[in-house]
């Protein structure tokens, strides 16, 4: 019986594991001790050749902002070096949705030294 146990309960974790599995890649630090990264995972090539990610934007250094963790969707021209966030979703330190919102946006240059062309160089890169 405790094998049983033993057993379910490592599936279980091992499940709830890939439900949130990520692969976080650090890609800048902001002025505001505000942490970047994107989730590998969530590479895609879209219509267009334009790429999708996922990123993380881990604020919880930041005491100017509301939110502790900032989840945006960019789409990422490589050849133009243009993006824009499509949506984004702000979580706070318990993880409970604080606000979220959806974007059909213009690309736009990314300005040389930014927290944007350090994403776009980053995942154009790979």
């Amino acid at each position: 019986m405790k094998a049983v146990t033993v057993a379910i309960a490592a599936v279980a974790m091992a499940s709830a594991s890939a439900a949130v599995a990520e692969n976080l890649i650090n890609y800048a630090e902001d002025a505001d001790g505000r942490l970047y990264y994107y989730d590998s995972d969530t590479i895609r090539t879209v219509s267009g050749g334009y790429i999708t990610v996922w990123t993380v934007q881990d604020g919880s250094r930041d005491r100017t902002v509301r939110w502790r963790t900032r989840r945006v969707l960019y789409q990422i021209d490589c050849d133009d070096m243009r993006s824009s966030s499509v949506s984004f979703a702000d979580y706070d330190a318990n993880g409970r949705l604080l606000e979220s919102d959806s974007w059909y946006p213009k690309m736009t240059p990314d300005v040389p030294g930014s927290v944007g062309f350090s994403l776009t160089e980053a995942v154009c890169a790979r």
